[in-house]
């Protein structure tokens, strides 16, 4: 647990398809970094044949949140099993609750990038994403699902960061998004 402690851990926020991904791939080909995507985690459970994998699937194509302890437990994991010193975690915490939970049993945040991307703009990059992706949460119906949980119960997690939350501009180039990203890491890195 105290090894945890140490941890440099900072979120990638945003509605789906912001480009939290994208510039988690861009982080990972540049720094030294573990990496973890809540949702990527969740869907390779899902994916197995178990009890707990077919209702994490049903939950997953009905845009619901998963149980804060399965999702917290899926990244607790892997953070002890790639040993780095400093984590990005994609698409978490969704919910003030996970974020407290994942804060007093893990490891605080030291800050949260927002990648703001207006809802149009995200319906549009999903239903692109959705042609190639093989995902099954990339559809109109699943993406309105999403975007309307990630307002109910992603937005308030904003507030819950206070001033570790970073807004970035999700409409620029990949490019020069990451250059700001690069900035923010560089800064948390020297410290």
């Amino acid at each position: 647990m105290t090894q945890l402690k140490d941890k440099i851990v900072i979120s990638f926020v945003g509605g789906p398809g912001a480009g939290k991904g994208t510039q988690a791939e861009l982080v990972r080909k540049t720094y030294d970094v573990g990496y973890m995507s809540a949702g990527d985690l969740l869907r390779q459970e899902a994916a197995k044949d178990t009890p707990l994998g077919r209702k994490l699937a049903e939950q997953l194509r009905n845009g619901e949140i998963v149980a804060q302890e399965v999702t917290i437990g899926l990244l607790k994991a892997e953070i002890e099993r790639q040993e780095k010193q400093f984590y990005i975690i994609d698409g978490f915490p969704r919910q003030v609750d996970q974020a407290q939970t994942f804060e007093s049993t893990i490891v605080p945040f030291k800050a949260a990038l927002y990648f703001y991307v207006p809802d149009e703009v995200l319906v549009e990059r999903c239903l692109s994403r959705g042609l190639t992706s093989g995902r099954s949460d990339d559809n109109a119906e699943s993406i309105k699902l999403r975007l309307k949980t990630f307002h109910t119960k992603c937005e308030p997690v904003n507030d819950y960061f206070g001033d570790r939350l970073i807004t970035i501009n999700g409409l620029q180039t990949s490019e020069k998004v990451f250059e700001d990203v690069k900035k923010i890491l560089d800064g948390f890195l020297k410290k």
